[in-house]
């Protein structure tokens, strides 16, 4: 009877133990479980921020900070999952706690759910500002060069002689090349712009302010190309007429001086040879 009722007192002793040790895995399970939502409304609270850079170099800092934020969620997820399961399996040994078992699981992925969500629209936000600030960098690069290459086309230098009108069409001629070879970049930013715009870029005004500054900035360029380069043709056409002129000029002082020689000749062979240089003369001028 003693070592019966020894037995009985040794199960009491396990059925008790084990339904401590199941008791302890149950609120062992309830107390993860709140450290988790601890930890998830933690990286709630480091979301609470509407900076999303103000520049290229901003924006890509933000978007690798941005990065390892999404690899401590990954790991956070596993620990929402690895929860998940343990809450099944209590569910079906311990039915008596099933309710708050499943509650208590329905606020971690509820409240799991929702940082998801939030990480994902900050990283989409992210993305758009770097779309602008991208736009905007390139938009400012492109009004740098055409000021510049403006400023050359737009020059009031005019050339004094042939050589120099030859040199200056030349070196317009280049810039001509130069905006030429810039097309293709102009035309990339075009659609660029216009992408952000079809999809509805939260800055879609600011982006069409800048597509059609840029338009009627290369269209000025274009005009200010063409009416320089009908100045330096007509400076060319002037230059070659001076020359002309000035060979003309230099022609005839030449030819006064044939005709303004006393030489007669002084004997038969001397007046046949200036008479032969006379009717040179006389062809020399009906040719001209």
């Amino acid at each position: 009877e003693l070592n019966e009722r020894w037995r009985s007192l040794q199960q009491l002793a396990e059925e008790r133990s084990q339904l401590l040790g199941s008791a302890h895995e149950v609120q062992r399970f309830h107390r993860d479980a709140d450290e988790t939502k601890e930890w998830i409304e933690e990286k709630n609270q480091a979301l609470n921020t509407d900076n999303y850079g103000h520049d290229l170099a901003s924006v890509q800092a933000l978007q690798r900070k941005h990065e390892g934020f999404e690899r401590d969620l990954a790991a956070l997820g596993d620990k929402v999952n690895s929860l998940g399961e343990t809450a099944q399996r209590l569910i079906q040994s311990h039915p008596e706690s099933a309710e708050d078992l499943q509650e208590k699981c329905t606020e971690l992925n509820q409240a799991w759910n929702s940082l998801g969500k939030r990480a994902d629209q900050r990283k989409e936000k992210l993305g758009d500002s770097h779309d602008l600030q991208r736009f905007l960098s390139d938009f400012r690069d492109l009004m740098s060069w055409i000021n510049g290459i403006r400023g050359l086309v737009s020059s009031d230098e005019l050339a004094k002689d042939v050589t120099g009108a030859e040199a200056l069409l030349e070196r317009h001629q280049e810039h001509r090349t130069e905006i030429d070879a810039r097309a293709g970049t102009f035309q990339a930013f075009e659609q660029f712009g216009q992408q952000l715009l079809a999809h509805g870029h939260y800055a879609s005004p600011e982006i069409k302010e800048k597509l059609d500054i840029l338009e009627q900035e290369r269209t000025d360029l274009e005009k200010a190309w063409v009416q320089r380069r009908m100045m330096l043709d007509q400076c060319l056409e002037l230059q070659l007429f001076h020359r002309d002129c000035e060979q003309a000029e230099n022609w005839m002082a030449a030819r006064e001086a044939f005709l303004n020689t006393e030489d007669k000749g002084d004997s038969l062979d001397s007046v046949e040879a200036l008479i032969k240089k006379h009717e040179d003369f006389d062809k020399a001028i009906n040719v001209q």
